[in-house]
This record gives structure tokens, C-alpha cells and sequence, in this order.
């Protein structure tokens, strides 16, 4: 049995991932890996058709495949993302039609399913049979349970391929049947306001829905706003886990990424982004571009910033990126109102009413402060980093102290009044008439705190 493994982590043989698959080869010796290191060589790929071919001709000769990353900001690596774009644009994805596929990914479970779905609906796109991947936390090869789960995972996808066993599809193919946007006449505001908007856009010449619709953004709101094109910006290459930015938050690239993002970006009153659906996505070098915010580490450094989508495609009939869009804003820190503006519309009129009120919320905000409190997106995330953080603060030594002086090593056991009282009800609770008691009608001293702090209130 042959098995194609595509590699997608920016450090090649030295990846964590990569180990984790080689302890199933070490366990699976009728399974023949082949392991093509699209991470590291994209750009290799990127210019060489040939080389791309000889890896998808071989792919062709393979049994099954297996996709293998670290998950970057709530997605496959930039690299994965290329590749899969160069299939599409080549013509090369019949090459793969029924191919058996799955995805192995580390990560410490931030957002790893929203990668995993994404594998799947790309994948079933290009007519290959999906089975649900495996998302292993960083430490997992370490443990005994977590291998032998592994060994279940590589076994039954080894069983597929073997037996020829039916795989059921999740994800209806992607259509977008409405017309370019083309707005009528809009007038433009005077920019009066003393706020201003950081743009940030990967639109192309052909991309023309999504060009007006950020022009009537622009003209409706009556603050500045600096549009950002990441197609402009010298941005020598994607994120590649080496991890040097943790002690100081300074990228190893000598590009232009980081002056702009500080100088542009973490400067403006609001962020906006703007961008146009490339698959179950949007472009890679949107991908590398968010994958490069990473030299700030996981510090909210948005936190209090307007936040708002302008996309062109089917967003609506893509869940699994709309959760991305609409949870954007808490992966970045940014707790403030936000809004998402598309083109699936018919009617111009309409889209033009959207974004023009999408300028009004978005100065509504800015002037009043708007901010809403974390859902599980943003809290559940805060948690992750936070103990993720604190177990290592000699890697992250900007984040450790971003986490000191802001007050973020918030572990309830640092709390004492609370514990103080929690050992003090435990004890109490020992007695059964005491639990009795308290069991007998707790409704009422559930809010009577509440009750006394409204009475209060003026």
C-alpha cells in the first residue's frame, strides 16, 4: 500500500508533524510513505511546472494520501494553501479524482477544526474521498493513550483504502450565480472625523465586485482611510515556526510587513479587511499575509479597534469560513462591534445601503467606544494562550510579560477571596442538614445580590 504524505510545514524534515506521522510508518510496515515536502520547497513548486507535475504524477501512483501541518492562524499553512491553489490553476486536480485523503495536524486546539473542515471541503472539491482527520495536541506522541488513538486513526484510514469502503460527502460544492456589483452614483463624505481606518485588501485588477464595493465603503465614511494592498507590500515570505520573534515580537524577514503593521495598521482607529473567496478561502498570500501578524505573538494588540469584512463570494454558503470571519475579530484581540458586508445580492441598491451603514456603525463605534465581552471564541482562546504561555515564557518572553502587566495570568486560583470561600461552603456542604438547606430553594439567593445592586443603581 502506497501512501502519498504532502508535508506542509515551512521546516521540512525538522517538523513536529512530520514526526508524528513517522511514528505510524515505524508501527505500519505494509504502508509505503512517500513524503513530498511542499512546505519547504513552495516556492520551488511555485516556479517549477515540471517539479509540480512529477509530485502530482507520483501522488497519482499512491493509494491514499495524507495531508500533514501545523495548523497557522485557524488554518492549513500557507503553503498548503498554495499548492492546492496551483492544482485548481494548472488543471492538475483530475489527477487526483477518488483518491482516498486524510489530514494529520499538531496544534494546541485553537481553531484546529476549522482547518480540518477546510481540508475537507477543498478535498471533495477535487473528487477525492475525505475521512475525518486527526487533530493531536504538540505533546501528544509523548503519551501512550494518545498513541495507541493515533494507531486507531492510521489503522482505519488504511482499512479504507484496503477494503474500498464508501465515504460519505459533507460539503455541497461552492456556486456564485450573482452579478458584479455596480453601484450607482455615491457621494463621497468630507472627512471630517478625527479617526481613521486601516484598510487592508488583496484585491485584484479582474477583482471588480470587490473593488467598488471598498470604493463606496471609502466614500461613505467621513474619516480617513488608508487602503492597504498586501499585493503592494514586500512581503518576502510566509511564517515558518522558527519561533525568533518570541523573546523581542521582531520578525527574522527583512521586509516591509512589520513597518507597515506597526506604522498602518496597529496605529488605526478601525481595521477593515477586504477580500474575494479563492476556493474555501480566500487568496494564500492573504493566508501568509495573516500568518505573518504571528511576530506579535498572542497578545490582543487590536483590543478597542472597529473591526469589519468586506468579501466578494459565496460566503453564506461557506459555514466553516464564516466562523472564521465572524471570530476573526476575537483571535485578534479586537473586542469592539463588527460587521460583514458581501455581494450576494441581486440588487446593487441594497449592497450599497449595507456598506454605507456599515460606515455609519463603523464611526458609531469609534466615537462611543463600542465594545462587546469575548464569547467562547475569544475567552476559550484566552485560556489556551494563557496556559500555553505561562508553561513557556522562555520561548515567549514578549508575550509573558505582555500577560504580566496587563493583568492576563487571570487563574482562578490567584483569586482568594473566592477560594477562601469555596473552601469555607465545601466544608459547610460536609453537613447533610446545611445541604439540605441549600438545596431546598436556591433560586431566590441566586439573585439576591443582583436584586440589591439594581434597588441601588440611580
Amino acid at each position: 500500500m502506497k501512501i502519498g504524505l504532502l508535508n506542509g510545514s515551512p521546516k521540512g524534515e525538522h517538523s513536529v508533524t512530520l514526526h508524528y506521522i513517522k511514528f505510524i510508518e515505524k508501527k505500519f510496515k505494509d504502508a509505503e510513505f512517500k513524503c513530498f515536502n511542499i512546505g519547504k520547497d513552495i516556492k520551488k513548486i511555485e516556479k517549477d511546472e515540471r517539479y509540480l507535475k512529477s509530485i502530482v504524477n507520483e501522488l497519482r501512483d499512491t493509494d491514499g494520501i495524507i495531508w500533514s501541518f501545523p495548523v497557522y492562524y485557524c488554518m492549513a499553512t500557507y503553503s498548503v494553501k498554495r499548492f492546492i491553489e496551483l492544482l485548481t490553476e494548472k488543471e492538475l486536480t483530475g489527477y487526483l479524482k477518488d483518491k482516498y485523503v486524510t489530514t494529520f495536524t499538531t496544534s494546541v486546539h485553537y481553531f484546529d477544526h476549522t482547518a480540518h473542515r477546510y481540508m475537507h471541503g477543498v478535498c471533495e472539491d477535487m473528487e477525492m474521498k475525505y475521512l475525518d482527520g486527526y487533530s493531536a495536541d504538540m505533546e501528544d506522541l509523548f503519551d501512550e493513550e494518545q498513541r495507541r488513538q493515533m494507531l486507531n486513526f492510521a489503522g482505519n484510514f488504511f482499512s479504507y483504502i484496503k477494503e474500498k469502503l464508501p465515504v460519505e460527502k459533507k460539503f455541497y460544492p461552492l456556486t456564485f450565480d450573482y452579478p458584479v456589483y455596480t453601484p450607482g452614483k455615491v457621494e463621497e463624505n468630507p472627512k471630517t472625523e478625527p479617526y481613521r481606518i486601516a484598510l487592508i485588501t488583496d484585491a485584484q485588477e479582474e477583482d471588480v465586485s470587490l473593488k467598488n464595493m471598498t470604493e463606496v465603503f471609502c466614500k461613505s465614511i467621513p474619516c480617513q482611510v488608508d487602503i492597504i494592498n498586501i499585493n503592494e507590500i514586500d512581503i518576502k515570505g510566509s511564517c515558518i515556526g522558527c519561533i525568533r520573534c518570541g523573546y523581542e515580537n521582531i520578525c527574522f524577514y527583512k521586509d516591509d510587513f512589520r513597518k507597515v503593521m506597526e506604522e498602518k495598521i496597529r496605529t488605526a482607529h478601525g481595521l477593515v479587511f477586504a477580500s474575494k473567496m479563492k476556493d474555501r478561502y480566500f487568496s494564500s498570500r492573504w493566508k501568509m499575509f495573516m500568518e505573518r501578524c504571528f511576530y506579535n505573538g498572542h497578545c490582543p494588540i487590536m483590543q478597542g479597534k472597529y473591526f469589519g469584512y468586506i468579501v466578494s463570494g459565496p460566503l453564506r454558503q461557506n459555514a466553516n469560513l464564516r466562523e472564521l470571519v465572524d471570530s476573526s475579530s476575537q483571535t485578534w484581540g479586537l473586542t469592539s462591534m463588527s460587521h460583514v458586508v458581501t455581494d450576494e445580492y441581486q440588487d446593487p441598491g441594497f449592497i450599497t445601503s449595507l456598506l454605507t451603514n456599515m460606515a455609519n456603525q463603523a464611526l458609531w463605534v469609534m466615537e462611543k467606544k463600542v465594545e462587546k465581552p469575548y464569547m467562547f471564541q475569544g475567552e476559550g482562546g484566552h485560556k489556551l494562550f494563557r496556559d500555553l504561555i505561562y508553561n513557556l515564557k522562555f520561548v515567549f518572553a514578549a508575550d509573558d510579560r505582555y500577560y504580566t502587566s496587563n493583568g492576563l495570568y487571570d487563574f482562578p486560583q490567584n483569586d482568594r477571596e473566592k477560594q477562601e470561600l469555596n473552601a469555607k461552603m465545601l466544608e459547610m456542604m460536609k453537613n447533610p442538614l446545611f445541604r439540605q438547606g441549600f438545596y431546598m430553594n436556591p433560586e431566590p439567593h441566586m439573585v439576591e445580590e443582583y436584586k440589591k445592586l439594581l434597588k441601588n443603581l440611580k
